[in-house]
């Protein structure tokens, strides 16, 4: 009835692991741009649902930390 239009579609949500520390979830486009900031370290994992977790390459560019 009311309220249940189409809406737009929900932004893809991960959770990042640094060591044992896991955080999230997170949406994807604020992932990207820590990974663009270089605020994630080249260790980082990704996780859609927090138990099959994948390698993110993370590139440092010359002005990164």
């Amino acid at each position: 009835m009311f309220g249940r239009g189409k809406s737009e579609p929900q932004e893809r949500r991960w959770y990042v692991r640094v060591d044992d520390h896991v955080d999230g979830p997170h949406p994807e486009s604020r992932v990207r741009a820590w990974i663009k900031e270089g605020r994630l370290p080249e260790d980082v994992l990704l996780s859609a649902d927090c138990r099959t977790w994948r390698a993110v390459k993370v590139r440092r560019s010359a002005g990164a930390r």
